[in-house]
């Protein structure tokens, strides 16, 4: 991987994923495991912008399982645009469920939640399916509030 430039690891980048998607288990490495992350999410957008978007859920699902735990902290940049393409991915393969199934733990970050409301209301409230899974994920994140106020 360190002896392509850009441009090689553009053109590869999925039989690249396809070979590192073997040893995943065997990573240990955080800093290994954040550019294979970083290179899943090039790779998600890259098939998302072919309207590819189940390839696109393949190696978006593949970098969010390289998070850390504290990856909302040390990588929230990453962590953000990884699951906004995989939401993204998802309603675009018609799949509302799993789109909320994938966002839903960041429902609880704030920062995250004023983002993807910016990013998503122009697409969503111009679609049917988009204007249910907005009204569902403004209700999650009022329950989460009020069970918060509640101190559940």
């Amino acid at each position: 991987m360190q002896s392509r430039n850009e441009l090689q690891l553009q053109e590869g980048i999925f039989e690249l994923l396809n070979l590192f998607a073997q040893g995943l288990q065997l990573m240990d490495d955080k800093d290994e495991k954040r550019k294979i992350a970083e290179l899943c999410l090039i790779a998600g957008r890259k098939a998302k912008d072919s309207t590819s978007y189940s390839l696109g859920v393949r190696f978006l699902n593949m970098g969010k399982s390289l998070f850390q735990p504290n990856s909302w902290v040390d990588h929230f940049d990453l962590t953000y645009n990884t699951l906004l393409e995989l939401g993204e991915c998802e309603y675009l393969n018609d799949n509302p469920i799993r789109l909320y199934q994938a966002t839903r733990v960041t429902t609880v970050n704030p920062k995250w939640w004023m983002k993807i409301k910016i990013a998503f209301q122009e697409t969503w409230l111009s679609d049917p399916v988009g204007v249910v899974v907005m009204t569902l994920l403004v209700s999650v994140v009022t329950f989460i509030g009020v069970m918060k106020l509640f101190g559940a």
